[in-house]
């Protein structure tokens, strides 16, 4: 994708919700390069400084080339990112792991293994985990005797966080809270029209199923 593409995209009804969560004093930590989040609060002549909202791999704003490629990750987070990731990760009582993989083996796991044991003692982590399934509750599994933890929820876990992992809707979660809030409500999503996949045939690819038919 392009940068051009990244900085043009519109925000939808879950960047709503999270700008919302904002403007109630809540911190978010994103993955994502887009400014969809800030968008609507910018439209409202609102912003929220980065102990609030961090990107932690970077924005599209004011930037020429995105920060999330391997070769800027792989280093890790530089120092002054990652005492800001962990400021985030301690500033609240508790955290909401939504559309997140938790995959950041580079930089984002790291700065959690490098906190000290009993960092996120006190802390409550809910990690959603979407599927089609009625909500329900899945329990952690810890890391085998002897290994390290490997999972973001396996690392958070072992400093200290209570870890509850729900699996179910995403929708379901936060219109819970969105009620709990006092938010408006959670828009359905958008209906969505299926493709037919389609092959393109190149002509060195005709040209080989022709002669494969002879």
């Amino acid at each position: 994708m392009a940068l051009h593409d990244v900085a043009a995209a519109a925000p939808n009804r879950l960047h709503h919700f999270s700008a919302q969560h904002l403007g109630r004093g809540g911190g978010h930590l994103t993955a994502n390069c887009d400014e969809c989040i800030e968008l609507p609060g910018r439209k409202a002549g609102t912003s929220w400084p980065t102990d609030q909202l961090l990107h932690f791999h970077g924005s599209v704003h004011g930037r020429t080339q995105l920060g999330a490629t391997l070769e800027a990750i792989e280093k890790g987070f530089p120092d002054d990112v990652a005492r800001e990731f962990r400021g985030h990760l301690t500033a609240r009582p508790v955290i909401q792991a939504v559309g997140y993989g938790g995959g950041d083996f580079f930089d984002v796991n790291v700065a959690i293994a490098a906190m000290l044991a009993g960092s996120l003692a006190g802390i409550r982590v809910i990690w959603l985990t979407h599927s089609g399934h009625s909500q329900h509750l899945v329990a952690p599994n810890p890391p085998a005797a002897g290994m390290p933890a490997f999972s973001f929820p396996e690392i958070l876990a072992a400093k200290g966080a209570d870890v509850s992992i729900l699996c179910g809707p995403t929708d379901f979660l936060l219109r819970h809270l969105g009620g709990q809030w006092g938010f408006p409500p959670l828009a359905d999503p958008p209906a969505r029209t299926p493709r037919n996949p389609t092959a393109r045939t190149g002509a060195h690819q005709r040209s080989a199923a022709t002669d494969a038919s002879v």
